[in-house]
């Protein structure tokens, strides 16, 4: 099991298309975003949107995929 897993946005949006988010947690538990790949898939929506934006945040309000504040060192990022 990884210590901290990173994720960016288009594994994010990648997965949500095909119903997979869901897959996320049992893999790896908490899965983190920067705070930058948040405002990417928030702005998206708010330029249109995208129909994956509500699978992201519904995982967001779960409490399994996080923002982080910052990068640590020696992550281990999914993309």
């Amino acid at each position: 099991m990884a210590g901290i897993v990173l994720t960016d946005a288009s594994p994010l949006i990648g997965l949500a298309r095909v119903n997979g988010l869901q897959w996320l947690q049992p893999l790896f538990g908490t899965v983190w975003m920067p705070a930058e790949v948040r405002a990417e898939v928030v702005s998206a929506a708010t330029v249109g949107g995208f129909a994956e934006e509500a699978s992201i945040l519904f995982a967001e309000t779960q409490g399994w995929l996080r923002v982080a504040g910052y990068c640590p060192p020696g992550q281990r990022v999914i993309s």
